[in-house]
């Protein structure tokens, strides 16, 4: 049971940290892309690295102590909750251009 947990907990993260890595880069208008080269590298590789952990958690499968499984679901509320957070206050919606009927 605690296996499961972690897993989709891991998940979570991993799917949470991939949308918002992709939400933050693909942007212009990003606030990140005001930032340093050094900072956007220091802020993406850490994403990176956390969420190819949460993968191979995932992939491997194992029973994890109830602390680590209580980290990971930390974890996963925190990115979820960031990703929220980013995408209703700083996400820039662009508007669609329409064609007109004929």
């Amino acid at each position: 049971m605690i296996s499961l947990i972690n897993s989709i907990a891991n998940l979570v993260v991993c799917i949470s940290i991939f949308v918002l890595i992709v939400d933050i880069y693909s942007s212009a208008s990003s606030p990140i892309s005001r930032y340093p080269m050094f900072k956007t590298f220091h802020v993406k590789a850490g994403l990176s690295l956390t969420a190819a952990g949460s993968l191979f958690n995932v992939l491997v499968d194992f029973t994890p102590a109830w602390s680590e499984a209580i980290l990971n679901i930390g974890l996963a509320f925190l990115f979820s909750w960031i990703l929220i957070f980013y995408q209703r206050y700083f996400k820039i919606e662009r508007p669609r251009i329409t064609k007109p009927r004929r």
